[in-house]
């Protein structure tokens, strides 16, 4: 867990936030997934991971903020297909 969050803070700090680089830093913590970034149109946005996650991942996911985000909208959560 904690290489996770690691991963996704160098990412994080090194990147514009645009929904392509959402996609591959989350590629890029979690990898072997397919992510889709869906825009809600109201600045907001969600996340669909293709294969369901690890326990870890899922941790990281609902408790540290590894997710970027576009200045001025908001995550509003993930779901797994």
């Amino acid at each position: 867990l904690y290489r996770l969050i690691i991963k996704s803070k160098i990412y994080k700090n090194n990147q514009t936030a645009t929904y392509d680089d959402i996609i591959t830093a989350l590629d890029y913590v979690i990898p072997n997934n397919d992510i889709t970034v869906i825009n809600g149109f109201d600045m907001t946005f969600s996340i669909n991971f293709g294969i369901p996650l690890t326990t870890a991942q899922a941790l990281a996911m609902d408790n540290f903020p590894i997710t970027p985000e576009p200045q001025g909208t908001k995550f509003t959560g993930y779901t797994e297909i």
